[in-house]
């Protein structure tokens, strides 16, 4: 069964008291529960796999907020001066934010880079009840190498600049410096929510090897905690990481989120 649904843009304030804009997809009524969508690296919420998921899963039931991290689609900032620390403040914001419309955050579900900060910020929710965690890394380290080898400028002279996408971006050191601090596998390790892992052998991207980390330093978690949350690691074969390669990956990917999110929603 699906719904009618509805579409409106907001905006909030985030990490330095910088705008961001987003973007919430309902269904006309009474909804499920909410969910916080995340975006990639250098994306925003206007790329076409994340419309059609939030939109997709508005349409089942679900009240979807997906927005722009600082510096990025029609957020205030400067791109630049932007981390995974920010990054996880403008999460928290939106989180806030939902809760001002009476909306308890019932499930964070982020993209590649999207996802390492839902799952580094789960454990600080207390109404979450699930992380979905779509072709995301294990670890932040891998993008700071990356964006140092593709411009040595960034760590000599203290920036420089990369072309993701077809667009240009000007990268700092201290974005460099903040994603060689963090320590994601920490969260992992200690993650007390339940997780739905879903990516692709084909990802050239993001590496499926990180899904099996992801999987394994949670299984570790759920090893020592008393609730025992589940993991579920889910294979898109073939699919490549922005899911534009199979339009009915979409789908799937919308039909089974929706499936384990109503799961959670009923247990007690």
């Amino acid at each position: 069964m699906t719904f009618p649904i509805q579409s409106r843009r907001v905006s909030f304030l985030g990490s330095e008291n910088r705008r961001l804009a987003g973007i919430v997809d309902e269904p006309n009524g009474e909804a499920f529960g909410s969910i916080l969508m995340a975006h990639c690296f250098t994306c925003s919420k206007d790329l076409k796999a994340g419309v059609r998921i939030a939109r997709g899963l508005a349409a089942h039931g679900w009240k979807v907020l997906r927005f722009d991290f600082a510096g990025l689609g029609n957020s205030e900032g400067d791109f630049s001066q932007t981390n995974f620390r920010t990054n996880r403040i403008d999460l928290l914001a939106a989180a806030e934010f939902l809760s001002t419309e009476s909306t308890s955050l019932s499930l964070l579900l982020g993209h590649s880079f999207g996802g390492a900060a839902c799952l580094s910020v789960a454990n600080l929710m207390a109404s979450v009840k699930g992380v979905v965690a779509l072709a995301s890394p294990s670890e932040t380290v891998h993008l700071a190498e990356f964006l140092a080898m593709t411009d040595s400028k960034i760590e000599r002279e203290g920036s420089g600049s990369v072309v993701i996408g077809g667009r240009t971006f000007t990268i700092a050191r201290q974005m460099l410096e903040d994603f060689r601090s963090y320590d994601l596998p920490a969260d992992l390790s200690k993650l007390s929510k339940p997780l739905m892992i879903l990516h692709s052998p084909s990802d050239t991207t993001v590496g499926y090897h990180h899904a099996m980390r992801i999987y394994s330093l949670a299984q570790q978690s759920n090893e020592e905690s008393p609730l025992r949350p589940e993991v579920s690691l889910v294979t898109l074969p073939q699919s490549d990481h922005l899911l534009v390669n199979e339009p009915k990956d979409l789908l799937f990917v919308v039909g089974i989120v929706h499936a384990w999110a109503k799961r959670l929603m009923s247990a007690p």
